[in-house]
């Protein structure tokens, strides 16, 4: 049985079916927030972070891209108030962009989130 370490935390390794139940967990999440809330709603796009950065920690980066894409076209989408998170799941793509070694496109998503950071400001 293969085992991962969060090694940012510092904690226990974790057994690959622990990975497969947090992942069914969110997948979960998902659909529980897209059936009370709607597909186009912070809930959801919060649920698919959550999902995407587990894809991120398992380095499984296509997976990790396209639900950070999803939940930056929901905060998009939601326009004024989310700029924030908006940036915030930009650079998280753009981390999953660069562990692909596509960094040109990272560059420009990461340029986009620090335009809106800075627009905030």
């Amino acid at each position: 049985m293969r085992l991962v370490r969060n090694a940012a935390r510092n904690e226990a390794p974790v057994k690959s079916n622990d990975i497969l139940r947090m992942e069914a967990t969110l997948r979960a999440a998902v659909r529980t927030a897209r059936r009370s809330f709607g597909s186009e709603h912070v809930g959801v796009a919060l649920c698919l972070i959550q999902l995407a950065d587990l894809y991120q920690h398992e380095q499984r980066f296509v997976e990790a891209e396209v639900v950070y894409r999803q939940a930056a076209e929901i905060y998009e989408t939601l326009g004024i108030g989310h700029e924030l998170l908006l940036a915030i799941a930009l650079r998280s793509l753009a981390l999953t962009l660069c562990a692909q070694q596509r960094h040109a496109e990272a560059a420009a998503v990461s340029a986009k989130a620090t335009r809106l950071i800075l627009e905030f400001q």
